[in-house]
């Protein structure tokens, strides 16, 4: 039966064994006096509260990131503006200014979206740690059998990739 099921149906002796979890008894500290479906109720709310916590914090993430590279951004067309400014004649003479305006644009845009791919690298790795982290401290099996399965799913990413590659050539 599934385990909702079995809080929905009101059956004390399934509720009690879903909830001898390794970290009930913090809550049975807590709320001593507790029912097994105010438990279950308090595990489903937490888990809600660290969905919403974990989206406020990729949220406010997104937007720091955007307007760091929006100041850097900024930052590096000014300092190109003022080389610009300070560059002899014969640049301009000898350049279209087509040529020196896309070489300002794509340099700036180029920058930017290498400091915004490695600030994403960094924020991914420090997520990626951070969670192997607590999964290692909530179970050090369940997470040795997960990055087991990251590692088929690479795997077999990558045979499918490759046969699907020299099928299509």
């Amino acid at each position: 039966m599934l385990p909702m099921l079995a809080f929905l149906q009101g059956d004390e002796s399934q509720k009690a064994e879903l909830l001898n979890g390794r970290y009930l008894h913090y809550l049975k500290d807590a709320f001593p006096n507790g029912s097994n479906s105010l438990y279950f109720g308090l595990l489903c709310g937490l888990i809600v509260l660290a969905v919403l916590t974990k989206n406020l914090v990729l949220y406010v993430g997104a937007n720091l990131s955007a307007h760091l590279l929006s100041r850097c951004g900024d930052n590096l067309r000014k300092s190109l503006f003022r080389r610009v400014q300070a560059a002899p004649i014969r640049i301009f003479e000898e350049n279209k200014a087509g040529e020196i305006s896309g070489v300002f644009t794509m340099e700036t845009v180029r920058s930017v979206n290498a400091m915004d791919f490695a600030l994403g690298i960094f924020q991914r790795v420090a997520m990626g740690i951070f969670l192997l982290m607590v999964m290692l401290a909530l179970s050090w099996q369940v997470t040795c059998a997960f990055l087991l399965m990251v590692a088929m799913v690479g795997v077999l990413t990558g045979v499918l990739h490759r046969r699907i590659k020299s099928a299509g050539a």
